[in-house]
């Protein structure tokens, strides 16, 4: 029976709970889409997503390479899509300042975009999270979630938020405070549901199950990893049954349970062989050599830890290489061989210390990026702001402040527009100001400027946040009142011309007056903007034979 077509968004959904459903369902979607004609390039991206998931990081980084072209000449979210997938990707390759550096240029490219993309956002500002977290700046790791989980807030999948619960959690258990990591935990698998079989709510349970051997229940760890590992069987993750089966080896391993703990480890190790994940791989049989020395055999559990120190020989200062060199010196030390348990554990103290140095450098290129998005977001925000302002100021007409002509024709087809869809009334009030050229030629064009920018301002005092008032030419105005029938802008027009007439204009130029006429005219059913202003327009023309007045359209 073929899979139903999910989309791009179902896709991403599905990559946290069941990594390989995701992938075959990317392949059905990119199909479909190349036999429409439809956004190939954005469904070759989600399956880049559900590589990743699946740790298929050959195939993901193969995908990428081919999609650099394409993407660089489609779409901002394309490009913005990209650069997180390859910050993925480096993170799991363990090149945390590059992974950095890509997730803070889609950061960046988000901020040039400008808009509400709030799903994207917060999808790199958890990237950043696991970097920072990853490298040890617990700070800014927490930072960046907190900042995630408030975009996801209102918008986001519970399955997204369920996520970034998780990494907060996680960052709380490393820094050992354990109840706030419980919480968060708790609270993540509130979202995705906690009997619902989810990937992601597995990994909840096996994090709870952690806090909880660090609380000292033990018991209650094993029942909860049991849990999680229905869920990964029913789902068929084999990365997660793998590492499941793995944690209640150890778990097992704890309660001094070592018949238990072996055939769990054995099993994890072999599973994780066949997904060609050396390091976990590694992990297990790190423990299952520690269980078969409680067994007895530590001389074959020596053996097998060397064995993997040499494997691991080139990368002295990786986890596996440590917890090896630690593991042969707790063996040694408890088969009383005093001498092989100090080489051990001299070797093991030099690794951990160029760990520690390599992590500190790490941390504080990490703290050279964060300063940096910090700085490039900044400039991002001041570049928006002076756009803004200029467009604001290409809106407004330079004399008066109200709208210029251009934002004002706008206003009045928005206006219409608006008005009949919602079948609310709109009036139109057309003012001129009396005698204009008499007050030029009288007393000079600075005063009528000043004349002007009063007057606007008076007419402004009569009218609501909501209405609009700009320039149409010369000393007319043109005042929007959405939501006003003719009577209503009839008595706001006769506000504005008594507010007029009484002005105390000798304080611009001694002894003198002004005044100004105003035509009314409200909106009909289907009329058209520009007969609409024709209307008042007349009316205004009306109202003009006797100065001073408010004359209505018919």
């Amino acid at each position: 029976m073929p899979q139903a077509r999910l989309t791009a968004d179902e896709v991403r959904s599905l990559a946290m709970e069941a990594p390989r459903r995701a992938l075959d369902a990317a392949s059905v979607l990119c199909q479909a889409l190349e036999a429409e004609g439809g956004d190939v390039v954005g469904g070759r991206l989600v399956q880049v997503v559900a590589h990743l998931a699946c740790m298929q990081l050959e195939a993901a980084e193969e995908l990428l390479s081919a999609l650099e072209v394409p993407v660089s000449t489609g779409t901002a979210e394309h490009k913005v899509d990209w650069l997180q997938c390859r910050a993925v990707l480096l993170r799991d390759r363990g090149r945390y300042d590059e992974a950095l550096e890509s997730a803070m240029m889609a950061l960046a490219g988000l901020d040039r975009r400008g808009g509400d993309d709030a799903i994207r956002r917060a999808r790199t500002l958890n990237l950043l999270g696991q970097v920072f977290s990853i490298t040890g700046d617990h700070e800014g790791a927490l930072h960046y979630y907190g900042a995630a989980f408030q975009h996801l807030s209102e918008r986001g999948s519970p399955g997204a938020r369920a996520s970034v619960a998780n990494n907060v959690g996680r960052v709380h258990r490393d820094l050992g405070d354990l109840s706030s990591a419980e919480h968060w935990f708790r609270r993540g698998l509130s979202l995705v549901g906690e009997e619902t079989p989810t990937y992601l709510g597995a990994v909840m349970l096996g994090n709870l199950a952690q806090v909880y051997t660090e609380h000292g229940r033990a018991e209650d760890a094993l029942e909860l990893l049991q849990r999680a590992l229905s869920m990964c069987r029913s789902l068929d993750s084999t990365r997660g049954i793998a590492t499941m089966l793995h944690n209640l080896g150890v778990g097992h391993f704890t309660l001094a349970q070592y018949a238990l703990a072996r055939p769990l480890l054995e099993e994890a190790q072999r599973l994780r062989r066949g997904l060609g994940e050396a390091q976990d791989e590694a992990e297990s049989r790190i423990h299952l050599a520690l269980v078969d020395a409680r067994l007895g055999k530590s001389e074959e559990a020596l053996l097998s830890l060397r064995c993997l120190l040499a494997a691991w020989e080139g990368r002295p200062t990786s986890r596996v290489a440590i917890s090896c060199l630690h593991s042969i010196y707790l063996l040694h030390r408890e088969r009383e061989e005093f001498r092989e348990a100090l080489e051990a554990h001299e070797r093991y103290v030099a690794a951990k210390a160029l760990h520690l140095d390599e992590r500190g450098r790490s941390q504080l290129r990490a703290l050279e990026v964060r300063y940096r998005l910090d700085q490039l977001q900044t400039d991002i925000r001041k570049v928006h702001a002076r756009a803004q302002d200029l467009e604001l100021l290409s809106q407004r007409d330079a004399l008066t402040g109200v709208l210029n002509r251009g934002a004002l024709d706008r206003a009045v087809r928005d206006a219409v527009e608006k008005a009949e869809r919602s079948g609310s009334p709109l009036c139109v009030l057309f003012v001129d100001f009396d005698h204009f050229k008499r007050i030029n030629d009288t007393h000079s064009h600075a005063v009528g400027d000043q004349v002007l920018r009063r007057g606007a301002q008076l007419l402004l005092g009569q009218i609501r946040d909501s209405d609009v008032l700009g320039r149409y030419g010369g000393e007319e105005f043109v005042c929007l009142l959405p939501g006003a029938d003719l009577s209503a802008g009839v008595r706001v027009a006769e506000r504005m011309r008594a507010q007029v007439a009484c002005e105390r204009w000798g304080t611009i130029a001694p002894g003198m007056s002004a005044t100004c006429s105003l035509g009314v005219a409200e909106l009909r059913q289907g009329e058209a903007p520009d007969h609409l202003l024709g209307r008042a327009d007349r009316a205004l023309m009306e109202a003009k034979v006797h100065r001073n007045r408010v004359a209505v359209a018919p």
